[in-house]
């Protein structure tokens, strides 16, 4: 059969098909994955108590659970009859049972690629490095348990327990884990970080699928990674078939759906009734909160209630609630881990705390139902998260920088954006008219160097640009006293291990010159007594670093090297950050709402009708040093945010009410607002007082007058 010649539009649904026969999914704002593992050793199981654990997930107002039927190790919690090995008692079964009769939904996690069990039952089912090896054992990377091939019988195998399961109790999805295949490790001699198996059901498979072609030549193609994709994607398309035959709709989700981890994934993602993935610190969590209610389909994120996921150290509860703030706030679940020793027992002080925090966050969640997020600024992933997006990328800049923005995989999902950030790299052929379209009715681009010459955009643009050579740094020198603001008079920002395009100066305005450094680094020597001076125009030439053309109503920057990266450890240089705020900010031509206050502070908008609310996040929450096991202690000097209604579609100034903030002044089409952070989210309402009569009443209200 030809590659991807099966559509599978019988098991691909949609957002509205998944929420009218899943309605919960979207509903159930507050969901627990207890960790409760139940390995060979673990002889004393003697304080499992799937009544207690059923009624504190009620107290707590957990409206749906995942509980695991079989974790990495491969020791089931329920009798398999696929299996030799059984449990003593079907500890997965009376938790559902117990569960269900308190109206709580309940999700089978099942632990698909990792299973040590099977992997001994069945030693023909493991991946196999390029050499028929299979993996030496490291915990480090998993390799502690069995890799499963999903192209062996161990595929076969896992549709039939899933289903198993799925006609024997009473369930509404199931979840999997570990939907990827394992670096390959320094012992195995290859190259670090491919993921791949060669076993002989892959060799078969690749031959099949590509027609007669042989899978040791695609090691290290494009071509290998459609080979693994594929092997997923038609996994789960088995899967969602023989779940179709059951005589109740099942939904289907995964650890990661929705993050398109590699080449070819969103060929995997697709076939997710919704999207679902870890999200343990600030930057995850924030960017696939963004990045998730832009497609459309119900989403969760999860973290842990403990340090780590199998530890016992509780999280501070302010952290707890900041995690699920930022989820809640864009519309998604937000799904806690919960431990259990191996004997059964929970923490008594870390359950005690969660009801409180429930209700807590179910206020917040009833508070932005039925209204959706407002941004400015919007970041197109083209190609699949990767570590440079977080950090000191793009996250790490807008969010500091206090702006209003969002993620999308294509342009048209950015729609709403008045500027869109890209790389180069990530735009198409198909995505060029959409891009002109956008430019002429308004809207700014900066697309991020270096610029292939060969590119989509690079023809957009009509320029013929040439790789510059690759240097140990180069540097950039604003010309414009807007990208100048806060950087240091006349000296050129410094940008480490740099590749740069040389870009044309014809026909464009030029607002940074690219100059190269003094002299190249070439000898052991130079590394300590040449410091990286910039050549001066007498010494080198200077060419563009960033340049502008009019398109439309628009405008679109590119740039000769890649600002939005991560400067490794020149974690003391804000420099190049600072000028890539300095460019969002000119391109913005004015932010909806400015704050003068720490960078720690993320805000978020959100809109329902003619109501806006501006929620601040406190994340000197997070996990970081700062952190303190007491609650609130946390406090700011009232902080003065700048807002301009029209940008927030409030209409005019004078017909802006403010409900939980003093409304200080207003000038120049905008209104300042002095407001009190308090704990980890706050926030305060803007309404049209044009429709006060149909508005409920506020507390407190403060209306703009001219």
């Amino acid at each position: 059969m030809p590659l991807l010649a099966d559509p599978a539009l019988d098991v691909v649904r949609s957002p509205q098909e998944v929420d009218r026969l899943f309605p919960w999914v979207r509903q159930d704002r507050l969901r627990a994955i207890p960790h409760f593992i139940s390995p060979a050793w673990a002889i004393d199981k003697s304080r499992f108590d799937p009544e207690a654990y059923a009624e504190a997930w009620k107290k707590c107002g957990f409206d749906s659970v995942t509980l695991l039927t079989v974790h990495h190790d491969g020791h089931y919690l329920y009798p398999s009859q696929f299996t030799r090995c059984q449990p003593d008692r079907d500890y997965f079964g009376e938790q559902v049972e117990s569960c269900r009769r308190r109206g709580i939904h309940v999700i089978p996690y099942y632990s698909l690629s990792l299973n040590s069990l099977a992997g001994s039952e069945h030693p023909e089912w493991r991946i196999r490095d390029v050499q028929d090896r299979v993996l030496v054992p490291d915990h480090r990377y998993f390799f502690h348990y069995h890799w499963m091939c999903l192209n062996s019988g161990f595929g076969s195998f896992a549709i039939q327990q899933m289903v198993e399961f799925c006609e024997k109790y009473d369930l509404d999805s199931v979840w999997l884990d570990i939907l990827y295949l394992p670096p390959l490790p320094p012992q195995n001699r290859g190259t670090e970080g491919k993921e791949t198996c060669f076993c002989s059901s892959c060799h078969r498979a690749y031959s099949e699928w590509y027609q007669g072609e042989h899978l040791i030549e695609s090691l290290g193609t494009t071509r290998h990674e459609e080979f693994r994709a594929e092997t997923f994607r038609r996994f789960l398309i088995a899967l969602k078939r023989a779940l179709a035959r059951l005589k109740r709709p099942i939904a289907l989700s995964f650890n990661g759906a929705g993050r398109k981890r590699h080449l070819y994934y969103d060929r995997v993602d697709e076939l997710s009734d919704w999207l679902s993935s870890e999200a343990h610190h600030a930057e995850p969590r924030s960017l696939y909160s963004r990045l998730y209610s832009n497609q459309g389909h119900a989403f969760e994120l999860m973290s842990c209630s403990e340090l780590v996921w199998s530890h016992n150290v509780s999280k501070t509860t302010s952290l707890l609630e900041l995690e699920a703030a930022t989820t809640l706030l864009h519309g998604g679940t937000y799904t806690l881990g919960i431990n259990h020793a191996p004997d059964g027992r929970i923490q008594d002080s870390n359950l005690a705390r969660l009801p409180a925090w429930a209700d807590a966050c179910r206020h917040l969640a009833e508070q932005v139902k039925d209204s959706h997020p407002v941004f400015e600024v919007g970041v197109m992933l083209g190609s699949r998260i990767s570590q440079e997006m977080l950090g000191t990328g793009w996250w790490d800049i807008l969010s500091q920088g206090q702006i209003l923005h969002s993620y999308g995989r294509d342009i048209q999902s950015l729609k709403a954006a008045r500027l869109i950030l890209m790389a180069s790299d990530d735009v198409t052929l198909e995505q060029i008219p959409a891009l002109e379209d956008f430019l002429r009715k308004g809207g700014q681009v900066y697309c991020d160097g270096p610029i292939s010459p060969r590119s989509p955009i690079a023809q957009f643009l009509q320029i013929q640009v040439y790789p510059a050579d690759s240097m140990d740094c180069y540097y950039l020198l604003p010309r414009t006293a807007e990208l100048a603001d806060g950087l240091l008079s006349e000296e050129p920002v410094y940008f480490s291990g740099a590749q740069a395009t040389e870009l044309p100066v014809d026909g464009f305005e030029v607002l940074a010159d690219l100059i190269p450094p003094f002299a190249r680094k070439e000898r052991l020597t130079d590394i300590q007594i040449a410091p990286n001076f910039p050549a001066l125009k007498s010494q080198k030439n200077w060419a563009p670093g960033l340049i502008r053309r009019k398109v439309g109503s628009g405008s679109i920057v590119a740039g000769a090297l890649r600002l939005f990266h991560a400067i490794g450890g020149e974690l003391r240089n804000p420099w190049p950050k600072q000028l890539a705020l300095n460019l969002v900010r000119s391109l913005l031509v004015g932010q909806a709402v400015k704050i003068s206050g720490p960078h720690c502070l993320e805000v978020v908008v959100t809109r329902r009708s003619k109501d806006v609310h501006i929620w601040i996040l406190n994340q000197l929450y997070d996990a970081s040093r700062w952190i303190d096991g007491r609650a609130d202690i946390y406090a700011f000097a009232p902080i003065l945010l700048s807002i301009d209604p029209v940008r927030l579609g409030l209409g005019k100034l004078e017909e802006v009410g403010v409900e939980g903030a003093d409304l200080v002044k207003q000038a120049q089409g905008r209104m300042e607002i002095r407001f009190t952070m308090k704990g980890v989210c706050s926030s305060f309402r803007l309404f049209s007082t044009s429709s006060i009569a149909s508005s409920p009443t506020p507390s407190k209200t403060v209306r703009a007058k001219k």
